[in-house]
């Protein structure tokens, strides 16, 4: 008879099978310092994420690989099952930094339509 593992079974995710960011291993450097080590996350649809911890934690520098203003220097990134970098995965996500003051003059709203357009339909953004 053998004994039952140390670590229980994991729990399928409420989200689904498949998370819709996966990254696995990711490391960056800046010269001697390591900004992340083997980063390891899943993030699924429907779900929400908080990234914390102390100032040098690499909370911006994810993000900013994420959002393709530094390369990785090892690991895997995919978006939907397509690698990071590819059109889809592109298309698909986008980032606010936390200081909204980009551009101090405008709303909220109008600096994140920055990167998109805006959208004259919906209203979000009238000057008149």
């Amino acid at each position: 008879m053998r004994d039952a593992p140390d670590t229980p079974a994991k729990a399928p995710s409420p989200f689904g099978p498949e998370p819709l960011v996966r990254i696995r291993g990711l490391s960056k450097r800046f010269g001697g310092t390591v900004a992340l080590a083997g980063v390891d996350l899943d993030v699924h649809a429907g779900s929400v994420l908080a990234l914390l911890g102390p100032n040098g934690a690499g909370k911006s520098t994810l993000i900013k690989v994420l959002a393709g203003v530094h390369h990785a220097d090892a690991g895997r990134i995919t978006v939907d099952g397509q690698p990071l970098g590819s059109p889809a995965a592109s298309r698909s996500m986008s980032f606010i930094h936390q200081d909204l003051g980009l551009v101090e003059w405008m709303t909220v709203t109008e600096n994140i339509a920055l990167t998109t357009g805006y959208a004259r339909r919906t209203g979000l953004i009238s000057w008149r």
